[in-house]
């Protein structure tokens, strides 16, 4: 018998949404970045060759053991997997944006961005890569409303509104 992780939670359908697609940019790592350096065993650095020198972009990837999943967790120890061990996974990206003003040519500035994820995640033999990506995917939800894809929520967080519209 074969061993499957699921979720435990269930999600009340949303009316009138069936799929909630979400449009990536279309980033060729291939053609536009090189490694930059190796900062340290399970750490690289890649940065966009297209970038200006002056305006960087960089993303970082990393990955590491972590001792202890259940650190922190409010699951009771007699559900907890026999083997504590897990794998911290970083992508960490820095990228330069300029400001113009279309009234005033003149006006240029440089604005860093700077943006983060980490993904922990247990070492256990039934966590497969697409739910890890799954996993991915429910957590970047947070990041729009409730059946929604579009700027609004991150607008919202970005102004310090941090409760979702539509939970009271």
């Amino acid at each position: 018998m074969a061993k499957v992780l699921s979720f435990v939670a269930t999600d009340s359908p949303i009316s009138g949404v069936t799929t909630n697609p979400i449009n990536l940019e279309l980033v060729n790592f291939g053609a536009d970045f090189v490694e930059k350096t190796n900062l340290k065993k399970g750490e690289i650095l890649i940065t966009n060759v297209k970038a200006p020198i002056g305006a960087p972009e960089q993303i970082r990837f990393s990955s590491s053991i972590t001792e202890d999943v259940y650190k922190g967790s409010e699951i009771d120890p007699s559900y907890r997997a026999q083997s504590r061990r897990g794998v911290s996974v970083l992508v960490q990206h820095t990228i330069t944006l300029r400001e113009t003003d279309s009234a005033d040519p003149t006006y240029e500035r440089l604005v860093p961005i700077k943006i983060h994820t980490v993904l922990v995640y247990p070492m256990v033999e039934s966590l497969t890569a697409d739910t890890a990506e799954k996993l991915f995917r429910r957590h970047a939800a947070g990041l729009y409303e409730t059946g929604k894809h579009d700027s609004g929520r991150i607008g919202q967080l970005v102004r310090g509104s941090l409760l979702p519209p539509d939970v009271k």
